[in-house]
């Protein structure tokens, strides 16, 4: 019994006896950070697609309108609350199939990113905007047609 318990307690008296060493990861440097920007849109087509932008920067621009119900009373009453989205689609399929497919009152599922950007009014002075870039479209209804159309492309 002895020589298991010197075999125990004679490690650990050395344990006690060592400096503690703290292992660290290498940190990462701000180019390499992770970070995540993603978005996820379920809603209607508030305006027809636009082409938009220039012949180096095609855009097509259309808005989309999201809902909440909010609580508008004690009495249980709910109101709806509508959200409107400025979507931005450059990838080329994406315009191409925006403006064959997508019309006002359409339901759309929508992936992307938000990006915020100024622009100068006439007047010189700076309006801050933010829309959200698609990298992801589909058409979970056309005005009445009830069909569900994956135009993402994984391509681009």
């Amino acid at each position: 019994m002895g020589h298991i318990f010197k075999s125990v307690i004679n490690p650990l008296r050395l344990l006690q006896n060592m400096p503690l060493q703290i292992s660290r990861l290498p940190q990462r440097s701000l180019a390499t950070e992770k970070s995540l920007n993603q978005v996820f849109l379920l809603g209607r087509v508030g305006t027809d697609p636009l082409p938009k932008g220039s012949e180096e920067r095609p855009v097509v621009v259309f808005s989309l309108a999201t809902n909440v119900n909010v609580k508008a009373d004690d009495e249980g009453e709910y109101t709806q609350k509508t959200d409107w989205h400025r979507i931005s689609v450059f990838k080329q399929s994406l315009r191409r199939t925006c403006m064959e497919h997508v019309k006002k009152g359409s339901r759309l599922f929508v992936q992307g990113r938000i990006s915020y950007h100024s622009v100068a009014t006439e007047t010189n002075t700076m309006n801050k905007l933010f829309s959200i870039i698609a990298d992801e479209i589909i058409v979970v209804n056309s005005t009445g047609n009830n069909f569900a159309k994956d135009f993402s492309d994984k391509d681009e």
